[in-house]
């Protein structure tokens, strides 16, 4: 098998794939670029050529595995500045751990005021509810 024919999978295939895919998460983005990398070392593998005694393909060669090994680089690169991204790398783990209390009593606080909210939505779903039925009675008695 050659370098650039129809039965690699690119890059490109893998970008294409998640083209439907708007925003992710910093985790997610990252995973991601940990399958891009996987991808590329596994395609540089693959299509490294067979070493022969022919000394007119040693230049193709020697091209073939630069440009494989860039592109490994490159997802390694990406991947590096992903993990660089990564909030809270700066800080200890008791900082850490802090900052995960303070988020967890924000989320109940945030899903008690959502529960109080679905609470008035179904109180005032009853109301219509009612003030149907009350009008459908009375189109009725006429």
């Amino acid at each position: 098998m050659q370098l650039g024919e129809s039965e690699d999978v690119t890059m490109a295939d893998v970008d294409a794939a998640d083209a439907g895919v708007i925003t992710l998460d910093k985790v997610s983005l990252l995973q991601e670029s940990v399958d891009k990398m996987a991808l590329s070392m596994f395609n540089a593998l693959r299509l490294l050529p067979a070493a022969t005694g022919d000394d007119t393909k040693k230049q193709e060669t020697k091209d073939a595995i630069t440009t494989l090994a860039n592109d490994v680089l490159k997802m390694v690169q990406e991947t590096d500045a992903l993990i660089d991204d990564l909030p809270g790398l700066d800080k200890t783990e008791a900082e850490q751990m802090e900052e995960l209390r303070r988020l967890q009593i924000q989320s109940e606080e945030e899903a008690q005021t959502l529960r109080q909210v679905a609470e008035e939505a179904e109180r005032w779903m009853d109301r219509a509810r009612d003030s149907l039925r009350v009008i459908s009675e009375t189109r009725l008695r006429r």
